[in-house]
């Protein structure tokens, strides 16, 4: 989907949820997406994002040479091989020089 046609879609998605709280959408990752912040879809992002930290944690260990070891992704799902440390501690020097302006 591009841009626009997604821009689009998450418009109309959210038009749809504000009018009815009872939409068959409410409570899943893509309503959230689409920026419906209900307790609903909120745990089902919640849940999303859990389940895919749990398959890339399951596979950064099985496989020391994943590509994303050495990265702050990796670390935030839990690898907390040095590599992955490092990189989270350079984002979040990044992001406290980025806010000192």
């Amino acid at each position: 989907m591009t841009t626009g046609k997604r821009a689009a879609y998450n418009e109309r998605l959210m038009a749809a949820l504000a009018a009815d709280p009872a939409h068959a959408m409410h409570g899943r990752s893509v309503s959230y997406r689409a920026g419906c912040r209900c307790r609903a879809c909120r745990l089902a992002q919640v849940a999303r994002v859990r389940d895919y930290d749990a398959r890339l944690l399951a596979a950064l260990q099985a496989d020391p040479d994943h590509r994303l070891h050495g990265t702050s992704t990796a670390h935030h799902a839990g690898c907390r091989c040095p590599p992955c440390s490092r990189a989270d501690s350079a984002r979040q020097s990044a992001g406290r020089e980025r806010r000192k302006g």
